[in-house]
């Protein structure tokens, strides 16, 4: 596992692939995770891309600019005050949409950190209404954790990822650096895919702390071809609605863009 990837889970521990983690969490008391779909209970697809945080939702919802909502997943342990504050979303959700060709391309958008305890649940509860033939995961990684943890130097941007062992392409992005972990919706999507082998990538921009440029949300681009991701327009078309989003953040993000 260790060429594949280093995961820390919700309950703080390296993931060992012979133990099921569902049954080692001890989720706090909160209303549980719920998945609401507005036409069928449960559908197929051929992709399903995931953005966890800010930057890869803002990714995401740009080149795929058309698409339809067909159901979300009900945070109600988010408090509205943390979601994510750009772009029109119902409180404490996150959107899954059926993207507007011919691709079998789902996209589920959270922008939230998830809280750890809830991790895994909010997964398992994903994938009871999504059956996906592969998993493509977008999320970002600061670039001070680097320094504080390991003893790499990277300056954004830059791409690293993580990989189940059935994962297969031909992209050349750099694995994530050992001792440095995932933790959190990361780890348990990755986690989740492992044990029931699908295949699934975690694809991370290296995010300076301190500001959100503009290269940290277009490096993205540069993996699409690599992990076969097909996009319904050219990537410079996007480029615009980054902008868009990014201005679109609450007041303590906006002075961060360029």
């Amino acid at each position: 596992m260790g060429d594949y990837w280093n995961v820390t889970g919700p309950s703080s521990r390296n993931w060992d692939l012979g133990v099921d983690e569902e049954d080692e969490i001890e989720y706090e008391p909160s209303l549980p995770t719920v998945l609401n779909m507005k036409d069928e209970e449960s559908i197929s697809c051929a992709t399903l891309v995931i953005s966890c945080g800010k930057t890869a939702s803002i990714f995401l919802h740009s080149i795929y600019d058309k698409k339809t909502e067909i159901g979300t997943v009900e945070c109600p342990y988010i408090s509205a005050k943390k979601k994510g504050g750009f772009i029109s979303i119902h409180d404490n959700s996150c959107s899954i949409y059926s993207v507007n060709d011919d691709s079998g391309t789902i996209v589920v958008t959270c922008h939230y950190d998830l809280p750890s305890q809830h991790s895994f649940s909010w997964t398992k509860t994903l994938f009871s209404g999504v059956a996906p033939e592969r998993v493509i995961i977008f999320s970002s990684y600061l670039d001070t954790i680097f320094y504080e943890k390991s003893s790499y130097v990277v300056e954004p941007p830059a791409l690293r990822k993580l990989n189940t062992s059935s994962w297969e392409g031909s992209d050349n992005i750099e694995h994530l650096e050992s001792p440095l972990v995932v933790e959190q919706l990361q780890a348990a999507i990755l986690s989740h895919c492992e044990l029931r082998s699908i295949p699934a990538i975690l694809i991370l921009s290296v995010e300076d702390e301190r500001m959100l440029e503009m290269e940290t949300i277009e490096i993205f681009e540069t993996c699409l071809e690599g992990i076969n991701l097909a996009i319904p327009q050219p990537v410079e078309n996007c480029r615009d609605n980054y902008s868009t989003y990014i201005n679109q953040l609450p007041r303590k993000y906006n002075f961060l863009y360029m």
